[in-house]
């Protein structure tokens, strides 16, 4: 074994590396160990200058640095009293679990390659819950320290070999495609196998069923990061209280990624195989009856809402109608003897505007025409997958998926891309507008689909998933709760956030304005039927409202267009104060935003003199029948009309028109409407502070344009 302690006392000795570190930003490290790994007591074995620990300790970290040098150990102290000590990698000085986290940059390779394992033992041996490792596998210009010389791959079976695992965000710190493309070094992001499962699942059992299930997060290579790029993407379409079912899940990995890469409340496996299953309790969590568990000690900040059941994709009977606000399910429709059951299923269980995301292989086949995979008993490609889906789902997204190393696209790069849909026919197929046609095929070996269970005409009764019970109903006898109330305002709020909010709705604007349609379509029927009130609903304002941002979005708006947008904007708002006191103060709202948007179609076609006039008209209304926050909207109103005054040469207007702006901002902070703003304090609503601070923001506009007069 060489003589670590040795080798770099004598490398320090050389004073011109003094302060040198191989981190070229240190605080976007430590930021991508937080983001990662989380808060608690961190260790950085082979700390060096303590570049990295000063980083974390910034940050609020409780770090400690541990490097063999000496020298390294007392210049460092002296930036940081206390907080580095010496010591061996192959013994560290600190009980088991001592630390929440270790991390090792630049460290792992200058180790003998015999001493590999025994080093990942103690970093495993002291941490709680998670590593962050960075290894290069290149050679150093000098040709003299780094002895172990390996790719990602060895390094990561080295760890599994050493009851590590990937950690579930390990594509937080290092994308899909950036695999492909490393450089000269890796970084890996790593948690500890609960003992008592990697006791009963040593990596040896696995092998037995690897060709319908293995745990990605103890495998290497290729295709094992595709799965989990996979359900790394999925994570982007679960909004905050979800409660989320992972059909045939496998060995639970993919479900430990949905529960850490979201905001999910709760996370449902379900596999038909009873060993994956109990494979998956033992290592992910859930108890043995199905309830929530958490394979980990910690706090309720750590604590994965996981549970696994036995069950099929067939047959999701133990799921009630509109129970689950999305259905993830990768690679399994081509396993099915009828994948149509599962989609019906998938469409019972969703709540309305819920989510299924799922993959297919793309057309597999062999130069026989057939799949050689024996378990698949469906062959699928883009075409076929979206006329399924489309009788049934909004088909919201699709992404093509490239692993590389398989039968076809053996050698592609890693890519996982998102491809544009085209607008749909008539029959549902895509469009290019001249005639329906089949839609282009970018290179993919597995295609991903979002699709989305219509809210449009849903009569499911609403449950509140997002916001806080506390914070919609209010603290505040004074205020009535008005910015989250959309179970009392809308008349199907389940539009909300399939329609309305930003961050929770569709993410295909052109299915998002097909809904409106439907919206302001359906409100009119019943209007036509003597059911008063729908044309005055918050619906209708609110698809009014996604309507005009819509065209305003586009690469060009008519005066028709403008027009008849403007009219409707009118009647609404003609129809909301025609029911005075029983107008609902969503609705309210909705008058006040689509006056401001007034204004920027009036400016869109180029009618300063209607835009300016729409802006007075936005700003003269009262944003405390609904919220403070939207003050938005009736301040920006302000300095919108004060810059055109302005630039007419008319700077007592403009003063005017800014001052407005100003006074806006005081008169609904004096108001002191934080039911409004905040909901409760204790479980508060998170976006208020931050619209709040837009409001004040552009309140800071009308300031900067009276010091400019």
């Amino acid at each position: 074994m060489p003589d670590y302690a040795a080798m770099y006392d004598s490398y320090w000795d050389d004073h011109s590396r003094w302060g040198s570190c191989s981190i070229r930003d240190l605080d976007q490290t430590a930021e991508a160990i937080l983001a990662t790994c989380g808060a608690g007591r961190l260790l950085d074995v082979g700390s060096g200058m303590g570049g990295l620990v000063r980083a974390l300790l910034r940050l609020g970290v409780d770090a400690t640095g541990l490097d063999v040098a000496q020298k390294c150990v007392d210049a460092s102290n002296e930036t940081a009293p206390g907080r580095f000590v010496r010591g061996s990698l192959l013994q560290l000085p600190f009980e088991d679990g001592a630390f929440e986290t270790v991390v090792s940059t630049d460290v792992l390779e200058h180790l003998d390659e015999a001493d590999v394992p025994a080093a990942l033992a103690e970093m495993a041996r002291v941490a709680r819950r998670s590593l962050f490792v960075r290894v290069a596998t290149t050679p150093d210009r000098e040709g003299t320290w780094h002895l172990t010389v390996r790719e990602r791959a060895w390094w990561e079976k080295r760890c599994f070999e050493a009851g590590l695992r990937r950690h579930p965000l390990m594509l937080a710190a290092v994308a899909y495609d950036a695999l492909e493309s490393e450089g000269w070094q890796a970084t890996l992001v790593l948690e500890k196998v609960p003992a008592p499962a990697l006791a009963r699942w040593p990596l040896e059992s696995l092998k037995g069923e690897r060709d319908l299930h293995m745990d990605m997060l103890r495998e290497a290579g290729r295709r094992s990061d595709a799965h989990i790029a996979r359900y790394h993407l999925a994570c982007q379409f679960v909004r905050p209280g979800d409660t989320v079912l992972d059909v045939a899940c496998g060995l639970g990995y993919g479900s430990a990624i949905l529960a850490a890469g979201s905001q999910a409340r709760r996370v449902v496996g379900i596999d038909a195989s009873e060993s994956a299953v109990a494979y998956a309790r033992d290592c992910f969590g859930g108890g043995s009856d199905g309830t929530p568990g958490d394979s980990r000690e910690g706090s309720k900040l750590s604590a994965r809402p996981i549970e696994f059941g036995v069950g099929d994709a067939a047959d999701l009977s133990r799921f009630g109608d509109a129970s689950i606000d999305v259905v993830v399910s990768f690679e399994t429709l081509e396993h099915l003897g009828e994948p149509a059951r599962f989609l019906d299923e998938a469409r019972r269980v969703l709540r309305p505007g819920g989510r299924l995301v799922l993959s297919v292989p793309n057309d597999w086949t062999d130069e026989t025409g057939r799949d050689p995979n024996p378990h698949h008993l469906q062959v699928y490609d883009w075409s076929r997958l979206a006329a399924e889906l489309g009788e049934r789902f909004i088909v919201e997204k699709r992404f093509a998926q490239v692993a590389g190393g398989g039968m076809k696209h053996r050698d592609g790069a890693r890519s996982l891309r998102d491809v544009a849909l085209a607008p749909a026919g008539p029959s549902g197929v895509e469009s290019d507008g001249q005639g329906e046609k089949e839609p282009s095929t970018p290179p993919a070996e597995w295609w991903l689909a979002v699709a989305m269970n219509d809210p449009v005409g849903a009569t499911t009764p609403y449950v509140e998933r997002v916001y806080p019970a506390r914070s919609v109903a209010g603290d505040d006898p004074g205020h009535a709760a008005n910015v989250a109330a959309f179970g009392r305002d809308y008349e199907n709020p389940w539009l909300v956030r399939a329609m309305v909010a930003l961050g929770l709705r569709s993410t295909n604007k052109a299915e998002i304005a097909a809904m409106a349609r439907r919206v302001i379509g359906a409100a009119g029927s019943r209007d036509g039927a003597g059911q008063t009130g729908a044309a005055a609903s918050a619906d209708v304002g609110a698809a009014l409202c996604v309507l005009g941002y819509r065209l305003l979005d586009g690469p060009s708006l008519s005066v028709g267009e403008a027009d008849a947008w403007l009219a409707q904007a009118g009647g609404y708002e003609s129809s909301v104060d025609a029911r005075g006191t029983e107008a609902t103060a969503h609705a309210r709202r909705w008058t006040i935003s689509n006056a401001y948007l007034a204004g920027l179609v009036h400016l869109a076609v180029g009618r300063r003199g209607e835009a300016r006039a729409a802006f007075h008209r936005c700003a003269a209304m009262d944003v405390l029948a609904f919220s403070p926050l939207l003050a938005s909207k009736t301040i920006d109103a302000s300095f919108q009309a004060g810059l055109m005054a302005a630039g007419d040469g008319d700077l007592d207007a403009a003063r005017v028109d800014f001052r407005r702006g100003l006074g806006e901002l005081t008169r609904v902070l004096d108001a002191r409407d934080w039911t409004n703003i905040l909901g409760s304090l204790d479980e508060p609503l998170t976006f208020g502070l931050v619209d709040l601070q837009q409001a004040v923001e552009l309140a800071s506009r009308c300031a900067f344009g009276l010091a400019c007069l």
